[in-house]
């Protein structure tokens, strides 16, 4: 139902309800303002629910088909080394920028941050975590961490997590030097801020399960720069609905691309205008 007919339905109740009041176009100006504030509500709401049980058709809506003069569209910039990411993300009309698989380099977050790259007033970034700003990909170590214990998960982190692909050079370094290595790319810090300090919203994309990658920026205090994670269970249920309690959409496991991007552009860029 259309908000107008839902205004006009409640505005006849309620003169049905109060015949003897004759100002009906106070009324309706005071029913407008009512009945928008609950949609908004109500699409606030649903826009942040972890869960989606929207169908794949309704989620595969493009950059091309948000052409209603009701909704604004932000740009984004989407960063990765995969191709196939890179070329799904280019049919939704986002700029891009392939790295290899060593990551983003510092002269590509100078780049980035100093607006040379995008306009930062225009865009935000969308960014495949592992390999980019980390030295490697670490999902194969992922886990659910919402029960975890804080002290267990930095001794496992400092132990085993991040060093991922290079546990050979663990042995190599002194014990200050191991302390010292992070996880993240040399810079990255300092990128993700300078980012967050010029507006730009950013999203981190990945396979791992939302709470563990979620628990890796909070360990190296990244979070506060981070609009929010976006991974299997974050994008909806296969084939769009619940068969069972036990069928929701794991993490850990490839994510749908384009899915992905629907998702993030529900979150922040298919907002009416206010």
């Amino acid at each position: 139902m259309s908000t107008r007919h839902i205004k006009e339905r409640v505005l006849q109740r309620f003169l049905e309800r109060n015949k003897e009041k004759n100002d009906k176009e106070n009324l309706e100006k005071q029913l407008d303002t009512i009945v928008d504030d609950i949609l908004l509500k109500k699409n606030i709401s649903e826009s942040s629910h972890d869960d989606s049980v929207e169908s794949d058709e309704n989620l595969k809506l493009t950059v091309k088909e948000s052409t209603n003069k009701n909704f604004y569209f932000y740009p984004y910039y989407y960063i990765d080394y995969n191709v196939d990411s890179i070329e799904s993300a280019k049919k939704y009309n986002y700029n891009t920028l392939k790295v290899d698989r060593d990551g983003l380099s510092k002269n590509d977050m100078d780049k980035i941050s100093s607006g040379e790259l995008i306009n930062l007033n225009k865009y935000h970034v969308i960014i495949n975590c592992w390999r980019v700003l980390t030295k490697s990909n670490i999902g194969t170590y992922s886990f659910d961490t919402e029960k975890y214990e804080p002290k267990k998960f930095k001794v496992k982190l400092e132990t085993t997590i991040k060093w991922g692909s290079k546990f050979h050079i663990k042995e190599k370094l002194t014990k200050t030097e191991q302390e010292n290595y992070s996880l993240f790319r040399d810079g990255v810090p300092e990128f993700l801020k300078s980012l967050h300090d010029s507006n730009v919203k950013i999203f981190i994309v990945s396979n791992s399960h939302y709470s563990f990658i979620k628990s890796i920026f909070e360990y190296y205090k990244l979070d506060k720069y981070i609009e929010e994670y976006f991974t299997p269970s974050k994008c909806g249920i296969p084939q769009g609905k619940y068969l069972s309690q036990c069928d929701s959409f794991k993490d850990g496991r490839k994510i749908n691309k384009e899915r992905m991007f629907a998702c993030i552009e529900r979150y922040i860029g298919r907002q009416p205008k206010n």
